[in-house]
């Protein structure tokens, strides 16, 4: 397949499942078996756990990771006391998981072996930085259930998606989440002076100051900063800005700012943060910042986001009619969004770019799923391929690709 050529132009490639029991570790037998074929030296390790030999959910069989001579792999002590293959320990890590220390270890006979490595993104990161010293090429990482993490062009430099019927039994819908799941994938980069400016900036919210394009910090995160955005709201009314009070908690323990009464603005952290699509005058009732909402035509208003952001962030912004709102964030990984929100967002006037664009490789498909769900293999990827206008490959069929 002509995507095995292009993972080669990589040092490290992460494969990631839209959801469990999407066909990850057959692509990933698949990428190993024509890598060793092209002489490659490789490495593989995962965030989380997988290759186990049963399905920890449905208690059905699942193929093996195998592995072959000479390719390091990274685990924990606990599963590679496991292998029944000869090995050579590399390197055992300070730091332990919950099923202990990383051993670094190089194949010296072929065996099936499950991987169980770094917890974090960080730490795989740091990990993936360690390997090329044993003469490793190409690092394959294995990932675990929805962890879009290591996914991120900050971990590996490249990425293929699997997708199937386990994501949903009737393929219109699959088709759906995968083509918005690849919309997230492809946010356009912004330009290099940008990229710059704002990868120098410490971590937190920052709005850029229209006046002379200095980025002042605004607040931590979404979960802890109280918004630099407020409602419409009628242009003659003053605004007070919402005490902690007035805030409930959501099902998830999240600011629900939608329960706020209608007329309450949303909190600002300084009297001088810009407001989106708005002008405001700042006066003072009962010792609170208060504002006269009026509307203007001032140009998009950018915020920088470093961290990771949800759904209800999107909805508080989308309270705001027409809010003109760019948002800019290190990656998609850090987009936790409903298909409906992101599309509200963008019809009230909203932008995101991302500071380092994401390289997706291939999208490989499983038409079947635990619950007994067999889509037809060949309509399957043709209409997938059709939605996502990319090359689409069946790991499992592929004869039937060509």
């Amino acid at each position: 397949m002509p995507f095995i050529k292009e993972i080669q132009k990589f040092r490290s490639v992460s494969i990631v499942g839209m959801a469990k029991n999407t066909g990850k570790t057959t692509c990933l037998n698949y990428v190993i078996r024509r890598l060793q074929e092209e002489d490659k030296k490789i490495a593989l390790t995962s965030i989380g756990v997988d290759g186990e030999e049963r399905d920890i959910l449905y208690d059905t069989p699942k193929p093996r990771i195998v592995l072959h001579e000479d390719m390091v792999f990274v685990t924990s002590e606990q599963d590679f006391e496991q292998c029944e293959f000869p090995t050579e320990i590399l390197s055992v890590s300070d730091r332990a998981t919950a099923l202990g220390r990383l051993i670094t270890a190089r194949a010296k006979g072929s065996g099936k072996v499950v991987l169980s490595g770094p917890s974090d993104s960080a730490w795989l990161h740091t990990t993936l930085m360690e390997l090329p010293k044993y003469g490793v090429e190409l690092t394959l990482v294995d990932g675990a259930l929805s962890r879009m993490s290591l996914a991120s062009p900050a971990v590996t430099d490249a990425m293929i998606l699997c997708t199937g019927a386990a994501c949903s039994p009737q393929l219109s819908e699959l088709i759906r989440r995968t083509k918005f799941r690849c919309k997230l994938i492809e946010l356009e980069q912004v330009d290099d002076g940008l990229q710059k400016k704002l990868q120098a900036l410490e971590n937190g919210i920052w709005v850029e100051n229209p006046m002379n394009g200095e980025w002042e910090k605004i607040g931590n995160s979404v979960f802890t900063f109280k918004s630099a955005i407020i409602k419409q709201a009628d242009v003659s009314t003053p605004l007070r800005s919402a005490r902690h009070d007035d805030v409930k908690m959501g099902e998830n323990g999240v600011n629900d700012f939608a329960a706020l009464p209608q007329n309450h603005s949303l909190p600002i952290l300084n009297k001088d943060a810009v407001i989106p699509s708005v002008a405001h005058e700042v006066c003072e009732v009962e010792e609170s910042p208060c504002y006269k909402v009026t509307q203007t035509t001032s140009p998009r208003q950018r915020f920088f986001l470093s961290g990771a952001i949800t759904d209800d962030f999107f909805k508080l912004l989308n309270a705001q009619k027409n809010h003109n709102t760019h948002l800019i964030i290190t990656d998609f990984t850090k987009l936790f969004i409903t298909p409906l929100t992101y599309d509200n967002f963008l019809r009230n006037g909203g932008k995101i770019n991302v500071l380092q664009k994401a390289k997706l490789l291939a999208i490989c498909t499983n038409p079947t799923s635990p619950e007994g769900t067999h889509l037809d293999p060949i309509e399957l990827r043709e209409q997938m391929q059709k939605a996502l206008g990319v090359e689409v490959y069946d790991i499992m069929n592929q004869k039937k690709n060509r």
